[in-house]
C-alpha cells in the first residue's frame, strides 16, 4: 500500500534492510509547484478529491466513547463544529442550550432509555428544522418511526470510513 501511495503521484519508495543493523524506509514524493493550492496539487497528481466538509454545527450522540471520539475528530478535521453526547437524555440537554445546531448525528441504539429514533422525535420537537443522520451497526435498525411517520431517514452503516462519513454528512446538510 505504501509503495502504491508513493508511486501514484510519481514518487518512489526504497527499503534497505541489513541483519543486525535494521531497516530504513525512504518515501519520496514529488514537490508541489510553488503557489499551488492543496486541492490543485492533488487533482494534478491524480489523487482522489478532498473529502467534502463544511462549517456547520453538529451534535454527535453515540454511546461508544472510542467511536464517538474518532468521529468527532474526523468531523472537526472536515471543518465542522461538534458537540458530543453519550446518550439521548444527554443530547437533549445539549439541545436545550442556546447553541445552534444544523445536524443531529445519532446512533440508533443507545443506553439511557432512549433510542436514536426517540431522540430524533424529541429533538425535532425542540428544534423543528434540525436535520438528522442516523448510524447503526445493526441491519434490523434500518427503518423506524420519526415524528410519528415511517420516514426513511439517511442511515450511515457502521463501520464507516472518513470519506463515507464526509459524504453522508454533506449530503444531509445540503438536502432541501
Amino acid at each position: 500500500m505504501a509503495y502504491g501511495f508513493a508511486r501514484q503521484p510519481g514518487g518512489d519508495l526504497r527499503v534497505e534492510s541489513a541483519v543486525g543493523v535494521g531497516t530504513t524506509i525512504r518515501l519520496y514524493l514529488p514537490r508541489a509547484p510553488d503557489g499551488a493550492a492543496p486541492a490543485q496539487v492533488a487533482a494534478e497528481a491524480g489523487a482522489a478529491p478532498l473529502d467534502p466538509g463544511g462549517n456547520e454545527t453538529i451534535l454527535l450522540a453515540d454511546d461508544n466513547p472510542t467511536l464517538r471520539d474518532v468521529t468527532r475528530r474526523h468531523l472537526i478535521a472536515l471543518g465542522y463544529h461538534v458537540s458530543v453526547a453519550a446518550n439521548g437524555p444527554a443530547a437533549l440537554g445539549v439541545l436545550r442550550s442556546d447553541e445552534m445546531f444544523d445536524l443531529l448525528f445519532t446512533d440508533m441504539v443507545m443506553p439511557g432509555g432512549m433510542s436514536g429514533y426517540d431522540l430524533a422525535e424529541a429533538a425535532r420537537r425542540l428544534r423543528p428544522g434540525l436535520k438528522l443522520l442516523f448510524t447503526t451497526g445493526y441491519a434490523s435498525d434500518l427503518s423506524g418511526e420519526v415524528d410519528g411517520q415511517h420516514d426513511r431517514q439517511p442511515v450511515l452503516r457502521k463501520p464507516y470510513r472518513r470519506h463515507t462519513l464526509a459524504e453522508a454528512v454533506r449530503s444531509v446538510l445540503d438536502a432541501q
